[in-house]
């Protein structure tokens, strides 16, 4: 077939292990698409079910007058650290309400 030119050097040549550099064409029925769709999503609902629990249990605990308090702490700057944490505190307000 025909070489595609991925991340790499070398031109006409393929990116070797990057997986993402690898395609293929796939012919599908507009059915086949929507079932795909409906399965991952599905798996993505269920995924998901366990944090709606979570937040079911952290909304049932009593008011306090005390003083609820969020941290994290991180080991580097570097992204594998960094973006979890974030997203961590993009969802704190949304998970433990009323905490900080």
């Amino acid at each position: 077939g025909t070489a595609l030119r991925g991340h790499g050097a070398t031109p006409n040549r393929p990116a070797g292990t990057i997986p993402a550099a690898r395609m293929r064409l796939v012919t599908a029925t507009g059915p086949e698409i929507d079932a795909a769709y409906a399965g991952r999503a599905a798996a993505a609902a269920a995924a998901r079910a366990p944090v709606g629990v979570h937040m079911s249990m952290v909304a049932s605990l009593a008011a306090s007058n005390e003083r609820r308090v969020i941290s994290y702490g991180l080991y580097g700057g570097e992204a594998r650290y960094t973006v979890g944490v974030l997203r961590n505190a993009e969802l704190a307000p949304v998970v433990y309400q009323g905490w900080q």
